[in-house]
């Protein structure tokens, strides 16, 4: 395999551009730039006179030939400075556009199963210090997303974890779910509450802008709960495409009330006098476009807890970050794993794989580890 690496970074501020897609263009292959705009693909030498596509919200697309980029280092994106409100775009009103997004998703996302490869990592903080790194290859069969009722199915093909980079201080802090409570994310599969027809009522929402995506001008609809609304109170933002009406990005979040609510939910287990809250969260989710479909790209999800205990004087703050990057989709006859590989809600991702090792990736796509994380491990290593 060719291993192409390079560092992305915005034109006039030289600042690294961060979560930027990478991929071959008009093939199912890529992966994302890490925080630092440092990025890794590895690709089969029949595709080293392909197109690699570089994408991110705000700027102009980067088209470079893949042979180029085993010796381009640096890769400058410039960034968009028209905004559409000066072009002539088809008006439209909320209701008019999420009507729109529920009658094409039949059109705009498969209605077969698909068998994805991706790159799951998590990674577990206390007081900014790295606590845990887990990742792994995972495959997942991607139910139709005219069944939103039928779940993905989802295995672990290799995984590998760290040591712990710092040992957890009062408490062991553990996820559960991990590469199947993320997929869950894919809110248009899901069909969230904030696009389900059915609770529509109880939220509020506002086209507040048109910005070019992609090479492509598409509508920024807002959302909030209404004051009503006390139990599904998202909110956040849809990235809607003006032609096709698919969502293509969003990001949103639990609002104020929804951190109340969502705390019995989310913390399942905590010693006796401790206090646990549920401090914040931000879920993102991306699609890319493949063969005449919308497909899942990308999934983000940080939450972050507060901790405390006057007893035993603990007061700590514990911010969890789970990533999967899609990096290959291919047809597939299956509809099922053996019951024995697939992974549950209930299972607990870190107890699941091997100690960490440097050369343990060979020739998968990985979202490349930023310095940070590096230097947490490095720190690791030499003591």
């Amino acid at each position: 395999y060719f291993f192409l690496a390079g560092k992305i970074v915005d034109y006039r501020k030289k600042d690294p551009v961060k979560y930027a897609s990478v991929s071959v263009l008009n093939k199912p292959i890529g992966t994302i730039s890490n925080i630092d705009g440092n990025f890794l693909l590895k690709i089969h030498p029949d595709f080293i006179r392909d197109t690699i596509v570089i994408s991110c919200m705000g700027y102009n697309q980067v088209y470079l030939p893949a042979w180029r980029i085993l010796d381009e280092d640096l890769i400058v994106m410039n960034p968009m400075s028209i905004r559409l409100k000066e072009i002539k775009v088809i008006a439209t009103t909320p209701e008019k556009l999420l009507n729109n997004i529920r009658e094409k998703l039949p059109v705009n996302y498969s209605n077969e199963t698909m068998l994805m490869t991706g790159f799951y990592r998590e990674t577990i903080e206390q007081d900014d210090n790295y606590i845990n790194v887990s990742e792994a290859v995972v495959e997942i069969l991607k139910a139709p997303y005219t069944f939103e009722t039928r779940a993905d199915d989802i295995k672990i093909v290799k995984g590998r974890r760290s040591p712990d980079v710092k040992p957890f201080q009062w408490l062991n802090f553990k996820l559960q779910g991990g590469p199947f409570t993320i997929t869950r994310l894919d809110v248009v599969k899901t069909l969230e509450s904030f696009i389900d027809p059915e609770y529509q009522h109880l939220y509020t929402y506002q086209v507040s802008k048109t910005i070019m995506y992609n090479g492509n001008p598409v509508f920024v609809l807002e959302f909030k709960p209404t004051a009503a609304n006390t139990e599904m109170s998202f909110m956040g933002e849809i990235y809607v495409h003006n032609e096709s009406f698919a969502i293509v990005h969003i990001n949103f979040r639990f609002s104020k009330t929804g951190l109340q609510n969502a705390e019995s939910v989310m913390i399942k287990k905590k010693p006796k006098g401790v206090k646990a809250k549920l401090a914040d969260t931000d879920y993102s989710a991306n699609y890319r476009y493949y063969d005449g479909k919308w497909h899942l790209a990308t999934l983000k999800a940080a939450v972050v807890f507060k901790v405390r205990s006057r007893s035993d004087k603990i007061n700590s703050e514990y911010k969890s970050v789970s990533d999967l990057l899609i990096t290959d989709i291919q047809n597939t006859t299956l509809k099922k794993f053996d019951r024995s590989e697939s992974f549950t809600q209930r299972d607990i991702f870190v107890e699941m794989i091997n100690d960490y090792d440097s050369y343990f990736w060979e020739n998968y796509n990985i979202i490349k580890p930023d310095e940070d994380l590096q230097n947490a491990f490095k720190r690791r290593i030499t003591k």
